[in-house]
């Protein structure tokens, strides 16, 4: 069929970016899947499917969502075995850290047409982008825009100060992502 609608989207990674892309993606009708370190609440996963296994998940993924923090155990996890568990001409998306997908494998399925397309904004060896990716026409490159706008910028820059405050004050930033 034409359209999204009744693709399964996988969302790896869903933390509170991830959990914005899965309502997008809704909205578009798609059904929703994802992989995390564990299951979300009911109320945080509004409908979305728990996978525990990636390699599983990706069965079922027609479009691959990466929105998965960066750590060094997830280096290259998108590697040439799990984009073959994926289905035929599905479409890759990293919007979340650059080295979690091996370039070798991703280039290798975008031209041999093992996957449809991919959608990067993120690269391995930022600024330096594998050189293959600007000889195919089936992927759509993004220079890291995607929270250039006013209202973002904004709010960025009041996070920070928000959070200087509060170190001024002795009290721990409300942003804090490990706080002892």
């Amino acid at each position: 069929g034409i359209g999204q609608k009744g693709k399964r989207v996988l969302v790896f990674g869903m933390g509170r970016i991830g959990r914005e892309v899965a309502t997008r993606a809704q909205a578009f009708g798609m059904e929703i899947h994802y992989h995390n370190r564990r299951a979300l609440a009911p109320e945080q996963a509004a409908g979305a499917i728990y996978h525990p296994n990636l390699d599983e998940a990706l069965r079922i993924a027609d479009v691959l969502v990466i929105a998965a923090p960066g750590s060094p155990q997830l280096k290259r996890i998108i590697n040439a075995d799990l984009i073959a568990c994926m289905p035929e001409r599905a479409v890759l998306v990293n919007i979340s850290r650059g080295d979690l997908v091996d370039d070798d494998a991703l280039t290798s399925a975008l031209s041999t047409g093992r996957l449809f397309a991919a959608g990067l904004d993120v690269y391995a060896n930022e600024p330096n982008i594998d050189s293959r990716y600007r000889e195919l026409d089936n992927v759509f490159l993004s220079p890291h825009i995607g929270s250039a706008t006013q209202e973002t910028r904004d709010a960025m820059g009041w996070l920070l100060i928000d959070g200087l405050d509060a170190l001024y004050r002795g009290a721990i930033p409300g942003n804090l992502l490990n706080p002892r």
